[in-house]
């Protein structure tokens, strides 16, 4: 058994207790991770041979995840061990299953694209071989972004749909991530043997509850699990860092393969975080590292672009002139067009990014305004109802807390030496960050919540004065009464969203007839209907009467009488 946790503890059992403790959570969360990447490159690689998917490659996908993660579990733990974390995992798998069947996606680009990929892919589209046409309007619209966006997520989603035969079965995936990197991040911060348990448990709770990920956990949106997969992919390199071997160097490898196939930014995103640990390594004058991690980002990159990811980015290339078409080349399109607040226009990025920090939280187009930090008012609960809140959306508390971390950083600059791989990784997410041009919108930089918890790490890790301590504890304060205020009106939006539209489709599923329905963009509410054994006659034109919109969706019907 590789020795890689240790705290203080007050007895040799109560030591054995935290450390076999924290090695279950870790292997179960590794097998959350390669068992949903598993869920992406299987079916990516049965594609090239004209297979799509079905029932079975969930099987396949899940003994490919479980043959990939049993040299690491017994590697970092025994057979004993493996068996608990194996237990602890489909716990955590039958828990996601139950909240993503519990709550009914009602977010825009959930239901007006998303799940129409996962329909598609669910119902044997092939997208290496085949590209998607339709001769309705709104699908053209969707299809468009469905044959040419990464479909990662899509894909792995559909997995579940295809077995469960729910559409909303496939947010399984946002929970399982949740589950995943917590433990993931924990066993690389406890392994560092720097701060103590109760810390680190409180460390890797708030990395894993990016605000970004609470909003989009009940829906189809992407940047969610994208800045779980960044999380897990951080605790892994630094894992690999000071254990390098060729079993973790394959869940790398899968992580990254999935993180390079979320969107297009995430290839960016990939590229930065290699820089900055290959970096690292350098500066340590760590060359087996060096190499070892070297090859990892090379293959993952090749494979990532042009076998998993040959949609998009190579079929883009070839069809289109460019592999990140719609968003860039000849034919591109302004996606932030009537998408960016008014006022932010004039602005730089830097400008833009640092007002949407300090700006109260809100959806609204036309609302830009700043606020004084650490306050909130009641009207910014409301907006952490949605998965794409415009600005602020870290929280209505994140402006005090990021100021109160650049206090924290420069408190630790002492500890540059100590901890400079960690200041490497905060100097290569801020580059991350702007060099987005829309990095206002917080969503679109999910990774750049990571630097306060960095940032509590080094402070808690080593001596500090009191005023020191007091200043950690005070940002470690906001941070969790700040995910609060995310958390607790996005759980109250969305359970009462879901059982609204749980009740219509039980009281529509009572209708004598078909209804008629103008699905308008939202053409995948039409598997709900299925799902509820709702019949249903589809319009494009609407028939007279006065028509009732579905709950959370632009749709609309019309009753029979």
């Amino acid at each position: 058994m590789v020795k890689f946790i240790s705290d203080e503890a007050d007895s040799q059992a109560e030591h054995d207790f935290f450390k076999n403790f924290v090695t279950v959570g870790f292997l179960a969360g590794l097998l959350g991770l390669l068992f949903v990447s598993s869920l992406f490159v299987v079916p990516s690689y049965l594609f090239f041979h004209h297979l799509s998917i079905s029932p079975w490659v969930f099987y396949l996908s899940l003994a490919v995840a479980i043959g990939s993660w049993l040299p690491v579990a017994l590697l970092y733990g025994n057979t004993q061990m493996a068996g608990k974390a194996f237990l602890f995992f489909l716990i955590a798998l039958t828990a996601s299953l139950a909240l993503s069947l519990f709550y009914f996606d009602v977010s825009y680009d959930g239901q007006a694209y998303h799940q129409e990929a996962v329909i598609q892919l669910a119902r044997g589209w092939n997208p290496v071989y085949e590209t998607l046409h339709s001769g309705i309007e709104s699908e053209k619209w969707s299809f468009l972004w469905n044959n040419h966006y990464p479909k990662a997520a899509e894909i792995s989603e559909a997995c579940f749909y295809k077995l469960a035969g729910r559409i909303e079965s496939g947010k399984t995936i946002n929970f399982l991530m949740i589950f995943s990197s917590f433990w993931i991040f924990l066993f690389a911060l406890v392994g560092l043997r720097a701060i103590r348990l109760r810390w680190a448990a409180l460390l890797s709770s708030l990395a894993a509850l990016n605000p970004v990920v609470i909003c989009q956990s009940a829906t189809f949106y992407l940047d969610g699990v994208q800045a779980s997969f960044f999380l897990c992919l951080c605790a892994l390199l630094c894992i690999f860092y000071f254990k390098p071997n060729k079993f973790l160097g394959v869940a790398l490898i899968a992580a990254s393969l999935y993180f390079i196939n979320t969107k297009f930014t995430a290839v960016l995103t990939f590229g930065i975080l290699a820089a900055g640990f290959l970096a690292a390594a350098i500066f340590n004058q760590n060359r087996q590292v060096f190499k070892k991690a070297l090859w990892i980002f090379v293959l993952s990159f090749v494979v990532g672009i042009f076998v998993t990811g040959y949609n998009p980015y190579v079929k883009n290339y070839l069809q289109k002139g460019h592999p990140f078409y719609p968003l860039m080349g000849e034919e591109k399109i302004d996606i932030m067009k009537g998408d960016r607040p008014f006022k932010l226009y004039p602005m730089n990025s830097v400008e833009r990014f640092l007002v949407s920090l300090f700006s109260e939280s809100t959806i609204q187009m036309d609302s830009v305004k700043i606020k004084i930090s650490f306050f909130m008012k009641r009207e910014e609960a409301a907006a952490f109802f949605y998965p794409d809140v415009r600005l602020a959306g870290f929280g209505p508390l994140f402006g005090g807390v990021f100021i109160l971390t650049l206090a924290l950083l420069i408190g630790g600059l002492k500890k540059f030496i100590q901890r400079k791989v960690f200041w490497i990784l905060i100097f290569f997410v801020f580059v991350s960050v702007f060099l987005n041009p829309e990095a206002w919108w917080l969503r679109y930089v999910s990774q750049f919540w990571l630097v306060p918890v960095l940032a509590l790490f080094i402070s808690f890790s080593g001596r500090q004065t009191p005023v020191e301590k007091y200043l950690a504890i005070g940002t470690a304060f906001f941070m969790v009464l700040n995910v609060l205020l995310v958390a607790i009106p996005y759980v109250y939006g969305q359970t009462k969203a879901s059982h609204a539209v749980r009740w219509e489709l039980r009281e529509l599923s009572r209708e004598a007839g078909p209804i008629k329905v103008n699905f308008n963009l939202f053409r995948s509410n039409r598997v709900r209907l299925e799902e509820y054994s709702i019949p249903y006659e589809e319009v494009r034109e609407s028939p007279k009467g006065a028509p009732v919109s579905f709950v959370g969706s632009e749709a609309k019907m019309w009753m029979n009488k």
